[in-house]
């Protein structure tokens, strides 16, 4: 499970590398399209290997603000979200 996380967690933290000041002076951060794709060793989890990724609830949480974006993954355990601003931090699996 830590390795999930694990994996969950970088694309967050490439996120967290987009700077203010790279607006070039409009002091504007724009939200950009982002996608959440969800793998696992079912090996070394075999309490969600039944389950598999499709329909998992992911949630994506700005430690900033507080604010939260869910949404479910598909059949192939992505999730495609159109505007997520680069503040974003924390992403949340659900597997229940």
């Amino acid at each position: 499970m830590k390795r999930l996380i694990f994996w969950l967690i970088i694309p967050a933290l490439a996120l967290l590398g987009c700077n203010r000041d790279d607006d070039f002076g409009k002091n504007e951060i724009k939200p950009v399209p982002y996608t959440v794709s969800l793998r696992y060793d079912a090996s070394k989890y075999p309490d969600v290997a039944d389950k598999g990724v499709a329909n998992v609830t992911v949630t994506m949480e700005n430690a900033a603000t507080g604010d939260k974006i869910t949404g479910k993954t598909d059949a192939n355990g992505d999730l495609k979200l159109e505007a997520v601003l680069p503040e974003i931090i924390a992403l949340k699996p659900n597997f229940s």
